[in-house]
């Protein structure tokens, strides 16, 4: 079983340039809206408060925190939340995204839930896992090359495997 760690770090200036308003856009959307609507609603700060760190405490356990590669297929796992399984034989198709489309399918469309789920500051080298039937999900492995050969390697091994 392999572990991959997905990498958090932007990869260059123009990375943070380009993920910057993203982050904004995502940060107004998703954490302070909720919570002026809760203050608009009660008037009550502490509440509206709470809801922001309720949201807030949903994206962090629910985050993506590596995967588990091994020869039945690939799990995402989280600290919180059912862990996702993508077995070799529903897996469609694995390949890197370019950085507009892990923002717009990845990142901002559809907002809940994200399909994109680690804490990437980096739009760059996310592998985007086309499966079962067209269900989408996008992680950013460290180091994307050799991620790439394991899971070509063991999806082979997976196709070959006489069933029983």
């Amino acid at each position: 079983m392999n572990k991959i760690k997905p990498r958090i770090l932007p990869r260059s200036i123009l990375d943070i340039l380009i993920c910057l308003p993203v982050m904004i856009i995502q940060m107004l959307l998703l954490f302070v809206a909720p919570m002026l609507i809760v203050f608009l609603l009660t008037g009550n700060e502490i509440l509206a408060l709470s809801m922001f760190l309720v949201v807030w405490g949903f994206f962090l356990l629910g985050g993506v925190r590596y995967l588990l590669v091994d020869e039945n297929g690939i799990l995402l796992r989280r600290v919180v939340g059912s862990p996702r399984f993508i077995s070799w034989d529903e897996l469609e198709s694995v390949e890197i995204s370019s950085p507009l489309h892990t923002i717009i399918y990845g990142w901002l469309w559809p907002p809940i839930p994200a399909r994109e789920m680690t804490y990437s500051l980096s739009a760059y080298e996310h592998v985007q896992f086309i499966y079962g039937g067209g269900k989408r999900v996008f992680f950013p492995p460290k180091q994307t090359q050799e991620f790439l050969s394991l899971v070509c390697n063991y999806k082979a091994q997976a196709l070959t495997k006489p069933s029983i």
